[in-house]
């Protein structure tokens, strides 16, 4: 069975328990899942009598997850007929073996403080709950991950980043089912910044969850936005700043140069010969370009980003800033066309990509260094 809840508790340093029961009359019976005082850490506890398997001892302690005070987090906690998985903001955290009594007998539940067989509630939890859930059956990270990214009332989603929370994108694409933006905090994005492919279909994405990604051949797939026009959604000439990231996967290593965005005569995150690139232009003829030297010429997922604060270009991968001697952009650049996705010209089908990618993002301010490593470390498989 699975448990899947939002919490955004105000408090660590005493214990809470937000979902759970326990009765010591005849055969002691327990359940609960609850912030642990001493780590300020998620715990749980389950058994039937004297066999009962807990967390919060010092042989788990230190691999559970860490709770975030005054933050939204997604707790999902699952018992698959054989282990116990923690899963926080749609990623596994922790799992361990269950060695207790794995009997479900009739216990009464509180959600917020713990229930007792007296009738009285104890451990209260202090904070917000929101969409607490209960199924017969142990989710897999698919089914997870969707309900994690279901539009909510606390604004759900990739954005909760857990230490430094980038602002909303202006446009977002995480390839659910479709190649619509689901920026915003509705996650309906703008109309005008949905995507629409050609040559391009839908793939699993890292995590192993189907029509999540897209896949594009290396010779003339690309996606294109819709509406093509000078003041578009996506112009940030107003800012003269911009960060675009996006998940990759090569099909294979091969030279040449490969567009993962393209704003055309704008802005490009590419692979030049598998090396991460990120150009600036101020007009289609004079670019200003950041290339990493290491190539990426394995098949793996990577996460590419390149950043312009209106002065130097960074380029990051996997969360990590590459080669910062960055070069100066001493001219403003040109940002009037629609973006493109894995290719660079429609007319000549130039610099097209040959692998994957998924969750392509582009803002209007720089982030830092923090933000994309929290943002990285939040989306990234394990």
């Amino acid at each position: 069975f699975t448990i899947v809840l939002w919490a955004k508790p105000s408090i660590t340093g005493t214990p809470q328990v937000v979902f759970g029961s326990y009765n010591s009359s005849g055969a002691e019976k327990r359940f609960f899942i609850a912030i642990y005082e001493n780590s300020g850490k998620w715990v749980w506890s389950w058994g039937y009598g004297s066999d009962y398997h807990t967390s919060s001892n010092t042989v788990h302690s230190e691999s559970l997850p860490e709770v975030k005070v005054d933050q939204w987090q997604h707790v999902a906690w699952q018992f698959n007929g054989t282990d116990i998985i923690f899963y926080i903001n749609g990623r596994e955290r922790y799992r361990t073996i269950y060695t207790g009594n794995s009997k479900i007998s009739d216990y009464d539940v509180n959600i917020g403080a713990l229930a007792t067989g007296s009738g009285t509630a104890q451990f209260p939890y202090t904070g917000l709950l929101d969409e607490v859930a209960v199924f017969n059956k142990a989710l897999d990270i698919c089914e997870i991950r969707e309900i994690f990214n279901v539009p909510c009332n606390v604004g759900c989603g990739e954005f909760l980043a857990e230490d430094n929370p980038p602002a909303d994108p202006v446009a977002w694409y995480p390839f659910n089912g479709n190649a619509n933006d689901e920026s915003g905090e509705s996650q309906q994005g703008n109309p005008d910044s949905h995507l629409i492919p050609s040559g391009a279909v839908l793939t699993t994405d890292r995590f192993g969850c189907g029509a999540r990604a897209y896949a594009f051949d290396g010779s003339d797939d690309y996606l294109l936005t819709g509406t093509q026009t000078t003041d578009h959604p996506l112009d940030v000439s107003d800012e003269d700043r911009v960060t675009v990231a996006a998940w990759i996967k090569r099909n294979a290593a091969g030279s040449g140069t490969e567009t993962i965005v393209n704003h055309s005569a704008s802005y490009a995150l590419e692979l030049v010969d598998g090396q991460p690139s990120f150009v600036v232009y101020e007009d289609l003829f004079s670019p200003f370009r950041k290339t990493v030297s290491t190539p990426i010429n394995d098949t793996g997922w990577h996460f590419i980003v390149g950043v312009f604060d209106g002065s130097e270009l960074k380029i990051y991968v996997d969360g990590v800033e590459q080669e910062p001697d960055n070069p100066a952009v001493p001219r403003e650049p040109n940002w009037i066309a629609p973006p493109f996705i894995a290719l660079f010209y429609i007319s000549s089908r130039t610099n097209a990509f040959n692998g994957n990618i998924d969750d392509v993002s582009i803002w209007n301010i720089p982030l830092t260094g923090d933000q994309i490593s929290d943002y990285y470390n939040l989306t990234r498989k394990e």
